[in-house]
């Protein structure tokens, strides 16, 4: 072999190691050579995320089976080299019900499916140990205060004692306290689970500190021995149980309010306001339009840095710095919750029956801005009577006026995922942390745990 040959065979043995070298680091960024329009070009791969609850189902995209990786350690399985297109993702296990979504995976990227939770295809509600009928029901802690033959009764796994009043007002936010009220007399009862037998009748009470009654009431939402109540004249006041002694929030005319901890929200005239339970400190929040002062207000609620009002026009506002004079978010609004990550809220109306708005930057499984609106419209033709966000804030637990409850995914990438939880069923409530739904059935207070 002549030394010209030899050289030419190391430089050919060098362009192959170059080319081959490119070929392998490429390959190794996720770049794949694809036909397209009748040539050669290239295209960089994405992965798909995929989460599941329960885990060890079975995952398959276009039909491929792939092995479900999560564990310990990691909390769901992630899988590469997809070509930038549509893929149809199944989810399967054994006695539950199959969960599906088409998902876009874009050149580079991940597209994730979100938590999925795997819904059993058969659901036995069960039976809550009290002897009573029951026709409705409020639920704290596993303690049950509920509404049978008229009459209002306490049950903690215990033969339910009778209480007096004959409806229910609040919860403290520890389940450790409880408000009755009779509706007839605007009476107001104040109970001690751990001491049923004793009530407190808070209007004498709040009279006797304050020369005034009670029009509106709930708990201190850091001490359930104190008490927020709006009097007759409109003013605030926090009521002390343990000394029995009263401190003035405010004695404008608080036209509504709600507790945000650790503010207390309220609307005074064509203002906002927000007083700080802990720094004794109220401040102007935002004012009113002209248009919007002179309306009445059904309910005003908080994520913690914009404020919902809801007119009784059935107007829906948010109020924030980017909005200080409020915006609409929708008319016809019947009620709205806010999800307990504070970065959305469901509300449903007469007209499109159910929707998510997006209150700030939400870039998790789907891709929204603040404003982003998603309406869900398997329910614009059933009619809703309340909406529950589940603890993760990825789901709502809808009860229809079918009387059914739907577990239904927000994510609005097709299909959207439905499942129904119980039927037959009515007065319905989602309790997150004990992550179980309690509704009545055949007279019967009963759950089903998610």
């Amino acid at each position: 072999m002549t030394l010209r040959t030899r050289r030419c065979v190391f430089y050919s043995f060098i362009l192959i190691f170059i080319a081959v070298g490119a070929g392998v680091i490429f390959y190794s960024q996720g770049w794949r050579p694809v036909w397209q329009e009748n040539k050669i070009a290239f295209q960089k791969t994405g992965a798909i995320f995929v989460e599941i609850f329960p885990k060890d189902a079975e995952i398959k995209i276009n039909g491929k089976i792939f092995e479900d990786k999560s564990g310990l350690l990691k909390s769901g399985t992630f899988i590469d080299n997809f070509l930038p297109k549509n893929y149809k993702i199944e989810i399967k296990k054994d006695g539950y019900l199959a969960w599906q979504k088409n998902l876009f995976v874009k050149s580079g990227m991940v597209a994730e499916t979100g938590k999925i939770i795997l819904i059993p295809e058969k659901i036995s509600p069960q039976p809550i140990s009290i002897s009573k009928n029951a026709g409705t029901f409020w639920e704290k802690e596993n303690k049950f205060i509920f509404s049978s033959g008229g009459a209002l009764y306490y049950s903690s796994q215990n033969e339910p004692v009778k209480l007096k009043g004959n409806g229910f007002a609040v919860w403290s936010e520890d389940g450790s306290k409880f408000i009755t009220k009779d509706a007839a007399n605007l009476i107001y009862y104040f109970y001690d689970a751990n001491n049923i037998s004793k009530a407190t009748n808070l209007n004498s009470t709040f009279n006797n500190l304050t020369k005034t009654s009670i029009s509106e009431i709930t708990f201190h939402p850091a001490d359930s021995n104190k008490l927020i109540i709006k009097a007759k004249n409109g003013a605030l006041y926090i009521l002390d149980l343990n000394r029995l002694v009263i401190e003035t929030i405010t004695q404008k005319i608080a036209i509504s309010f709600a507790v945000k901890n650790p503010n207390i929200l309220y609307i005074s005239g064509n203002e906002i306001h927000s007083f700080n339970l802990l720094l004794k400190t109220d401040d102007l929040k935002f004012e009113l339009s002209k248009e919007l002062a002179g309306q009445k207000i059904s309910e005003i609620s908080s994520n913690g840095n914009a404020i919902f009002v809801l007119f009784q026009n059935s107007a829906l506002y948010i109020f924030n710095q980017q909005n200080p004079t409020g915006v609409k978010i929708a008319d016809s609004v019947k009620k709205s919750v806010v999800s307990p990550d504070n970065k959305k809220l469901a509300f449903w109306d007469s007209k499109d029956g159910l929707k998510i708005y997006f209150i700030e930057d939400y870039q998790t499984e789907i891709i929204k801005k603040p404003g982003d609106i998603t309406t869900l419209s398997a329910y614009k033709e059933l009619g809703i009577k309340n909406v529950f966000w589940y603890k993760d804030s990825r789901y709502l637990l809808v009860e229809t006026a079918k009387n059914a409850v739907d577990f239904i995914e927000i994510d609005d990438r097709q299909p959207i995922n439905k499942y129904t939880l119980s039927g037959n069923s009515s007065n319905s409530y989602y309790d997150q942390n004990s992550n179980r739904l309690y509704f009545i059935k055949e007279n019967k207070i009963r759950f089903v745990e998610i």
